[in-house]
Order: C-alpha cells, then structure tokens, then sequence
C-alpha cells in the first residue's frame, strides 16, 4: 500500500497547554510553527514491537472518508532512544466531546439547542460513521461519548477507529474510577478477553445511546459507582 501523508516532528509544534486526558493517551492544544494552525496532540504510548502496527493505523486514518469522521493531520513515529511518543495531530476547532456535554448535564448545566431532535442528529452521525466503516469490513473498537466530537452546532464527528489495536484491554487491569465512561461502554466480550467485533460496535452505541437519553455517564449509577463492581457487573 503507498504510503499517503508524511511523518513529522514535535519540533513542528509548539504545546499551548494541556488539553484532556484519557486512560490511552494524553492530549495538548498546540501551534504549527510555520502556519501557525492550532492541532490537538495526541501522544499514544505504544511499545517498540507496535510501530508496524501504528504506521498501519495512520494509513487508515489518512486514507478514510467516513461521514462524520475526522482525520489527523499529522503522524510523529515514536523514538525510543529519545523517549519521543508516538502522537497523532488533528485540526482544532471550538468543540467539546460527548462526554464533557453529559457532564455538564449531570452537573445541572442547561445546554442550548440539546432537545430531542439535536439527540437523534448526534445518534444517526455515529450511526451513518459505523455503517460506513462496518461496510468495509473494519469497527471502530472503541466507541465511547469521549471519541464523539461536537462541533458549535452539536454536529457529532467520531474520532480515534482503530487505535484499540495498539493496546487492546490496558486500562482493566488498572482499577480507577476515572475510567468508568470507558468500561460502561465496553462490551462483555471484551472484559471477557475475546475478540472484538461489529457487534461490539453495535453494544458500545447502544450504551452510547443511553447515557444521551438519561444524561448520565455511568447508567449503572443506580446501582454503583465502583469501578470493579461496574466489570462484574457486565461480565
């Protein structure tokens, strides 16, 4: 397969401050040096055995053309022997995830123009995203309200297919309950240490669905809001 972009550096950037955090990767607003555009950084820790793998995903990336999808901009290949990770730079725009939505929810927060019809407009986004993407015979592996982009207008645009590759089922053995938006949408399977599929796909925006509906993150709030509790549960 040719290759399709090119690689480039974290001396291109300039990091502008921390931008958010998840249990796979980090993440930092930053400027290009030369055309002073601003880029999310997404630094993905990955191992030395996993940079085949990682140029795989970035072709993928740069290759897609899913509705409702948003692709990098820029690749940087990790370099182990000057503890540089591999990252991944993406257009920045006044936007929040899914996730900082609901959450703002739960906090009691009223959100302009969240009724009924802008729920279903972010709902059948991801799904033409998935049916797009399940077409070609690939899933995203990790659907989860954090990889649901929104822009000014509450337009979803899903990010990050494919990366569940690189470090599949890390963050179970890492008991935090910071990580409960990931293992509410984490389908059983998966907890189990069987292989993803399209029908984890389909679980993940089934919980994706619900947590929209009843603004919540955790829907097994009802019940507990610990994170080992939450796995058994689900298994």
């Amino acid at each position: 397969m040719n290759q399709i972009f090119d690689y480039s550096n974290h001396s291109d950037f300039i990091e502008i401050k921390s931008h958010d955090n998840g249990p796979f990767s980090s993440c930092s607003l930053t400027s290009h040096k030369e055309t002073d555009g601003k880029f999310v950084r997404r630094n993905i820790p990955i191992q030395e055995e996993c940079i085949i793998k990682f140029k795989e995903i970035c072709t993928k990336l740069f290759k897609m053309q899913y509705p409702c999808s948003i692709r990098p901009s820029y690749a940087v290949l990790p370099d182990f022997t000057s503890n540089i990770s591999a990252a991944l730079y993406t257009r920045y725009s006044e936007h929040q995830s899914l996730k900082k939505l609901i959450q703002k929810l739960e906090g009691g927060e009223d959100i302009d123009n969240f009724d009924l019809t802008q729920k279903v407009i972010i709902i059948y986004g991801t799904l033409l995203f998935l049916n797009a993407l399940h077409q070609d015979n690939a899933y995203h592996g990790r659907i989860k309200i954090s990889n649901i982009i929104l822009d000014s207008q509450l337009y979803p645009y899903v990010s990050d297919p494919f990366l569940y590759l690189l470090n599949e089922n890390d963050p179970l053995n890492n008991s935090n309950n910071q990580l409960i938006d990931y293992i509410v949408s984490l389908p059983p399977e998966i907890i189990k240490d069987e292989n993803y599929t399209i029908k984890s796909d389909i679980y993940s925006i089934g919980i994706m669905i619900l947590q929209i509906l009843t603004h919540q993150i955790n829907i097994y709030a009802d019940l507990t809001n610990d994170y080992a509790q939450i796995l058994e549960i689900k298994r």
